[in-house]
């Protein structure tokens, strides 16, 4: 089955934690990060396709730092990732 969807990989869990209280209302998922990603504290967020957009600005103007947003897709054994965006510096 093939899959499409967005994910909040984080350097810190402190960082996730804030993302996470800061997505909700954008349907945020908690999830283990993928392998594929491999740069993480291990906690990412998972947005679907219709908040993607939405999601990604919340988290560009919210002072978060350290986060890398992916587009994911593929089957469950055969994921993908590309970045898209990250935390500036």
């Amino acid at each position: 089955m093939m899959q499409h969807f967005y994910v909040f990989a984080f350097g810190s869990t402190h960082a996730a934690i804030e993302a996470e209280r800061l997505l909700a209302s954008v349907k945020a998922v908690v999830m283990p990060t993928p392998r594929v990603i491999t740069a993480s504290c291990g906690m990412s967020l998972r947005l679907e396709d219709e908040y993607a957009d939405e999601g990604l600005r919340m988290m560009k103007g919210s002072g978060i730092g350290s986060w890398r947003y992916y587009e994911m897709s593929g089957s469950r054994r055969d994921l993908t990732s590309k970045l898209l965006a990250e935390a500036e510096s």
